[in-house]
C-alpha cells in the first residue's frame, strides 16, 4: 500500500469513527507488523477519557492526534517489547504504541498508547 492508500484508508477509518463506530481496523495498514506475531491490520477505537483517540485528545489535545495517526501509518518502528506484544512507532518527535493485546484478549494491532518526544524533552 503507498502512502497515500494509507492515509486514505485511515481517513475512512476515522470517518467511520466519527459517524459512530467504536473502533475500526484498517487491514494491511503496515507491512512490517507481521514479524512481531500478529497481522498487518491496524484498529483504531474511538475510546473515551481513559482510552482511545479522545483520550490521547483530552489529554494533550486534538492537535495532537493526527500526529500520533501519522506515527502509525508512516513511522519507524522504534522497539519491540515482546513480554507486552507492543511495538513502539515514532514519527517527528511522536510515538505511538500499538499492542496486540486488549485486557487480556489478542487483537490485531491496537493504538494503546502514544508519547510525545519534544514535550518530555522540554520539560527536562
Amino acid at each position: 500500500m503507498t502512502i497515500d492508500q494509507k492515509q486514505h484508508a485511515v481517513s475512512t477509518a476515522l470517518a467511520a469513527l466519527s459517524a459512530g463506530a467504536s473502533e475500526i481496523t484498517v487491514p494491511k495498514l503496515r507491512n512490517d507488523l507481521e514479524q512481531f506475531g500478529g497481522t498487518n491490520d491496524v484498529t483504531f477505537v474511538m475510546g473515551d477519557a481513559k482510552k482511545g483517540l479522545i483520550h490521547i485528545e483530552k489529554r494533550h489535545g486534538i492537535e495532537t492526534v493526527p500526529h500520533v495517526i501519522e506515527a502509525v501509518i508512516d513511522g519507524e518502528i522504534s522497539k519491540f517489547i515482546a513480554p507486552k506484544k507492543t511495538v513502539h512507532i515514532i514519527k517527528d518527535g511522536y510515538e505511538a504504541v500499538l499492542s496486540l493485546d486488549e485486557n487480556g484478549q489478542r487483537k490485531t494491532w491496537l493504538l494503546t498508547g502514544w508519547d510525545i518526544q519534544h514535550i518530555k524533552n522540554s520539560t527536562r
